[in-house]
């Protein structure tokens, strides 16, 4: 993996994560997300600028969670065409979203000022980490696009009047796919946590951000609710939605 600014406080921030979460998953401390028992019943919306992994590294990803799968199939998988990068939860998933997209002509305007004259990136997936609900893909960005697109956007949005719904669980600086979700206890919790260990220094290839999609969609980016409201092309110049 190519270094990067910002790569090592990175990887000590997903080693972390695992410091904390392995033991307690290991020990049948998972978190299990209870939406995942009752589908049906979740009404919770959001809006996301997202980006989508290479196809080769969601294949990648893909093989992993199928090895995964085998051992506990309970569990909730993202599906290969629902993985993504997220680069900010512009309001975060809640069954109270309607007041929010009174305003999506806004968030379309400030999301197009964030990412006018933006060139690609590149993201790399490294390894794999754990966080007590789930298993997440470590992506690494090999240059500060990301960390500056989030900042224009905060700010886009801030001037907006449209910044009170931002960084509401945390703020976000990683560049991670979350790849499984706990929806029961785990059969064989020290087996599982072994199988995630062995890809912690995985290498799943790396993807060149040349577009991102802004999406009203449910907790997990499910494809079937999920509903396009932009797109954007990263090539330098002003971006166009579409």
């Amino acid at each position: 993996m190519t270094c990067a600014p910002g790569t090592d406080a990175l990887a000590e921030r997903y080693d972390a994560m695992w410091a904390e979460a392995a033991p307690l998953v290991r020990a049948g401390g998972a978190a299990l997300d209870p939406w995942l028992a009752r589908p049906a019943g979740d009404a919770r919306r959001g809006v996301t600028l997202l980006a989508r992994p290479a196809r080769s590294v969601a294949a990648a990803l893909t093989a992993f969670l199928g090895w995964l799968r085998a051992l506990e199939p309970a569990q909730y998988y993202q599906p290969e065409a629902e993985l993504h990068h997220t680069v900010l939860s512009l309001f975060t998933a809640t069954a109270d979203y309607a007041p929010h997209l009174e305003h999506l002509p806004a968030y379309r305007a400030a999301v197009a000022d964030a990412i006018a004259e933006v060139p690609p990136f590149t993201i790399a997936v490294s390894g794999v980490t754990l966080a007590p609900g789930a298993v997440l893909a470590q992506g690494f960005p090999q240059d500060g696009t990301l960390a500056a697109v989030r900042e224009r956007l905060r700010a886009a949005l801030g001037a907006r009047g449209l910044g009170g719904a931002l960084d509401r669980r945390y703020r976000l600086e990683t560049a991670h796919m979350t790849l499984v979700r706990f929806a029961s206890p785990l059969r064989d919790a020290a087996r599982f946590v072994d199988a995630v260990a062995a890809a912690r220094a995985t290498d799943f290839g790396a993807s060149e951000v040349d577009g991102l999609e802004l999406v009203l969609g449910d907790w997990y980016h499910t494809a079937a609710h999920e509903r396009e409201l932009a797109r954007y092309r990263l090539d330098g110049a002003r971006p166009r939605a579409t």
